[in-house]
């Protein structure tokens, strides 16, 4: 970092980079899996500072001190971990309810009807208000430098701003927005638009991973709120403050791989899985309906019936990690992704087994060209697939950026692989050599599942190398380099 990087950093968000939890061992140490957390962990490990997130583990209270304060990482401390506390009911309205069921399916257009609840905004409210005051103002006064996280706090902008102004320091606030901004007309469906974006703009500078969410997020001010909007400059403002608005797409930081043959690695891979096939097609996601996950498992079954010559070939490996499992909408989901692959499954297996097919295919030797996987992974484990897939289909039906199509790329390095990316991920801007798509056409989506995987080794590993040039060159520290110089420009 230059000289001109502030220091004595803070962070809010609401996922905490370390969970201490009560396990049959007893009190481990447990990190999330989080692109966010991946991003901006290595920044507080090299400058230090303060990291205030929602303290959610079952042995959080019991590792920190009366302040909720401990130092972290546990083998090496270099900065301070500050957890908030939330009761179930605050946890329940506040994550659950507004963040989840309310913002989570406006901003992603995933025809899920968002549900807002008058209880659930004053809880969100009041949550914001005490991540904002858990700094204290010796905290506040040190801080040259603040950075928020996300949707879920969306008004500690506003809060921290109240007590910069008052108390007359010079902190700077930035807000990072991982999601979509979405246009005006469909934003303003939450009853509580204005006061959302009024809370956001007490930021000096707020981030989103694509310019095109930026723009949306200027006419959302310029439509709802008395403010002056510069689209020169990429300001607003607002109440006698200017905030700036700049698209900063987020890196990946991950750890390094073994370096193990792709082959090989395919073979462990279906052992462990329990399939057998030739072709590797891998989908990695949190089951979440923003995903586009019954979209990509049609896409493979209409492949499958216009190209049967792949059946017994071709085994798809859908890693889901279960997420937010006491939202209603997220169970119902997980259940219709499982019919759905056992129907696909059941389908090609029948097929088979018909006398009058005309498949090449032995019904002893099939084997479902789906395989669906209802777990978390370690990074080892997803670092494995990645390597050895021959193919990667991201099909988010909105997405802020999307790390998996970026992690792929990494992990591939200058092996072949495809990568089929949905046209409305973040990172289709900076990864246009995939093979891009509209997951909502299913037959787009099959043909070019059968382009890519009949591409020549020499096309495939041209994409790749310029796509691994690109997300090499501008990772999780460069990201986080970008917002904190520009928050002293």
């Amino acid at each position: 970092m230059n000289d001109q990087t502030p220091r004595n950093l803070v962070i809010f968000s609401n996922r905490e980079p370390y969970i201490h939890a009560h396990t049959r061992h007893g009190i481990e140490v447990q990190r999330p899996a989080s692109g966010l957390v991946s991003a901006l962990e290595p920044v507080m490990r090299k400058l230090g500072g303060l990291w205030i997130a929602h303290g959610s583990g079952s042995a959080d209270a019991e590792t920190c001190d009366t302040s909720g304060v401990i130092a972290v990482p546990p083998e090496d401390p270099l900065y301070r971990l500050k957890r908030v506390w939330l009761s179930p009911t605050e946890q329940r309205q506040y994550y659950d309810g507004f963040s989840n069921e309310a913002l989570w399916p406006l901003f992603h257009l995933a025809h899920h009807q968002p549900i807002f609840r008058r209880t659930d905004w004053d809880t969100y409210t009041r949550v914001n208000e005490r991540f904002a005051n858990s700094l204290s103002d010796a905290e506040l006064s040190a801080a040259s430098s603040i950075l928020v996280q996300d949707f879920h706090l969306a008004l500690v902008p506003q809060f921290l701003r109240s007590r910069i102004s008052q108390a007359q320091l010079s902190s700077r606030i930035a807000l990072t927005w991982h999601i979509p901004w979405i246009p005006s007309e469909i934003y303003k469906i939450c009853p509580w638009a204005k006061d959302l974006l009024a809370g956001m703009l007490g930021a000096d500078l707020i981030t989103f991973h694509t310019a095109s969410y930026g723009i949306n997020f200027l006419e959302s001010c310029e439509r709802l709120l008395e403010c002056r909007i510069d689209r020169e400059r990429q300001t607003v403002t607002f109440k006698g403050r200017d905030t700036k608005v700049k698209a900063t797409p987020i890196g990946i930081d991950p750890p390094p791989l073994a370096n193990k043959n792709q082959s090989t690695l395919k073979g462990a891979i279906f052992r462990k899985f329990g399939v057998s096939a030739e072709i590797l097609a891998l989908g990695v996601d949190r089951l979440d309906y923003t995903k586009g996950i019954p979209q990509r498992l049609l896409a493979i079954e209409e492949f499958l019936d216009k190209n049967p010559q792949f059946l017994g070939k071709f085994c798809f490996i859908q890693i889901a990690s279960p997420t937010r499992t006491e939202v209603t909408a997220y169970r119902n989901f997980s259940l219709r992704v499982q019919s759905e692959t056992q129907r696909i499954n059941q389908k090609f297996k029948t097929q088979l087994s018909m006398e009058t097919s005309e498949l090449k295919v032995h019904p002893l030797l099939y084997c479902p060209p789906i395989r669906l996987v209802l777990e978390n992974q370690t990074w080892e484990s997803l670092g494995e697939l990645y390597r050895a897939a021959d193919l990667c289909i991201v099909s988010s039906l909105h997405d802020g950026m999307n790390l998996v199509a970026k992690e792929y790329v990494w992990a591939k390095g200058n092996l072949n692989g495809a990568l089929l990316l949905s046209k409305f991920a973040g990172a289709s801007h900076e990864l246009p050599e995939a093979f891009l798509f509209n997951p909502y056409d299913q037959e787009e989506s099959a043909r070019l599942i059968y382009t890519a995987l009949t591409a020549s080794q020499s096309e495939l590993r041209e994409r790749m190398k310029k796509m691994n040039h690109r997300v090499t060159a501008r990772d999780a520290r460069a990201w986080a380099e970008d917002i904190l110089s520009s928050m002293t420009a």
